[in-house]
């Protein structure tokens, strides 16, 4: 038998208890907080596996549910783990950037009944099309549209992902807007430039073993020291020109097929980019400062000096763009995040095979994102680290299921165009299946959580 998971504020509770009986009478399981927890149970811990043990997620929309950084994080460990998760507006509320890309079924009004059986529908449109992937897969699945017709053929190779956008109401906008680099507006300074700590220092960092880099036919040195226009070093290392297995035969539809291609030589950042080395490009009345200032388990974390090596997070694709080209570099492609984490050997994991917690901060061994660096025993072919966990990392592709069928064989960029942006590497908080390698993770550019950060590439010139 199925089960629901309902996400919601205590103030709609009446509504969540009629919506609960009448799933259960319908055939479904119901877990909801003060019906699933006993006492003295740990809240997290209870909330975190009856997720993981739901097959569907239904998040009450209103006024206080949006508001509501249970409902947030709930929304947010549910994604990660690909549970389908079906809206539905119970109050008029203005939609957060989270679910913009999302249908809800609109139980406003006194039409309940018909829009009950349209809830019944998605979530038997959910298990009949198949969209459902194993646990931990880390594949977002998003419900559909009552009245949508999907075409699922048995023949199919894996499992067809369907995104429908719903176009908000005139006067229902996002809570947050985040405009191109172009219409970034000037911000006060937070602090001189001069007084903003540095990347990590070079002699922390761990150099690539000489037996699985890959030889270069170009004098490159293997690291450099780039630098922001306030003058902090950045460590970047080289991935040498020549050719790498991207993808995978045996991932998810749109990971296939294994594939070669051929980048030139580049250089891409030791470390994911910092709170610090971001705060500097704010100073700098450049970048926006990030949406939130929080991390997942810190409230006061970007601007916090006991955070300034930590990745910064909370911002946009956006964002990260305007911070890298600010440094005269640029988001690397997809392509070359890939082969920096994986080198040519086709590796599903930037170490190799098999996965630990002194390897990578992933589900179960972190609490929340690390000291970059944290984890020298995992990195790359090419001495790059946290390329798997600690936080999601904004590449510069459109995102494309099908890209990887005919995609160029020589430095691809990826689709011309899009509605989304593609993330690599995983979060603190992901399965271990989503930090490998060709693993692929797509949002709108303007979506941010505390768990995605990104690091920035620059061309290797003589």
């Amino acid at each position: 038998m199925p089960q629901v998971f309902l996400s919601y504020s205590r103030k709609d509770l009446e509504f969540v208890e009629k919506l609960a009986g009448d799933l259960k009478k319908s055939g479904f399981e119901v877990w909801y907080d003060l019906s699933g927890l006993a006492g003295g149970a740990h809240w997290r811990r209870e909330i975190e596996a009856a997720i993981k043990n739901s097959q569907y997620i239904v998040v009450v929309l209103s006024p206080d549910s949006v508001e509501s950084e249970w409902v947030e994080r709930e929304f947010l460990f549910a994604s990660d783990r690909a549970r389908p998760i079906i809206p539905v507006m119970y109050r008029t509320c203005e939609l957060p950037m989270n679910y913009l890309n999302l249908n809800y079924i609109d139980f406003r009004g006194n039409k309940y009944r018909e829009n009950f059986d349209e809830l019944l529908e998605a979530l038997n449109v959910e298990s009949a099309a198949g969209t459902l992937p194993p646990s931990g897969s880390g594949k977002p699945s998003f419900p559909l549209k009552t009245g949508l017709i999907i075409a699922v053929a048995a023949a199919l190779l894996g499992i067809l992902w369907f995104v429908i956008d719903r176009k908000p109401a005139d006067d229902v906008q996002p809570v947050t807007a985040t405009a191109p680099p172009s219409e970034i507006s000037p911000t006060t300074e937070i602090a001189p430039a001069s007084s903003v700590p540095v990347d990590v220092p070079p002699d922390t960092i761990t150099p690539a073993p000489a037996d699985i880099s890959t030889p270069t036919l170009t004098p490159f040195p293997a690291e450099i020291s780039d630098a922001d226009p306030s003058g902090n070093p950045i460590s970047m290392r080289l991935v040498p020109e020549g050719e790498f297995t991207m993808g995978s035969n045996s991932g998810d539809p749109e990971e296939k097929p294994a594939h070669t291609v051929f980048l030139d030589a580049f250089y891409m950042d030791t470390y994911e980019v910092t709170n610090a080395l971001y705060k500097a490009c704010v100073s700098a009345g450049i970048c926006e400062p990030p949406q939130k200032n929080s991390s997942y388990g810190e409230t006061d974390y970007y601007g916090n000096p006991d955070f300034d090596n930590y990745p910064v997070v909370q911002v946009t694709w956006f964002q990260s763009q305007a911070y890298c080209e600010w440094r005269g570099a640029y988001l690397p492609s997809e392509a070359q995040w890939e082969k920096a984490a994986r080198g040519t050997d086709g590796r599903p994991y930037p170490w190799g095979e098999g996965i630990s917690c002194n390897l990578a901060g992933y589900e179960g061994c972190s609490r929340d994102v690390e000291h970059v660096g944290d984890h020298p025993n995992g990195i790359s072919p090419f001495g790059i680290h946290d390329m798997a966990g600690n936080a999601w990392e904004w590449v510069a592709d459109w995102y494309s299921e099908k890209y990887y069928r005919d995609s160029p064989a020589s430095n691809p960029l990826g689709p011309v165009d899009g509605t989304h942006r593609v993330m690599r590497g995983g979060t603190w908080d992901s399965p271990a299946e989503n930090l490998q390698t060709f693993n692929r993770l797509k949002f709108r550019p303007a979506y941010f959580t505390e768990g995605i950060g990104f690091r920035c590439a620059r061309e290797a010139t003589p």
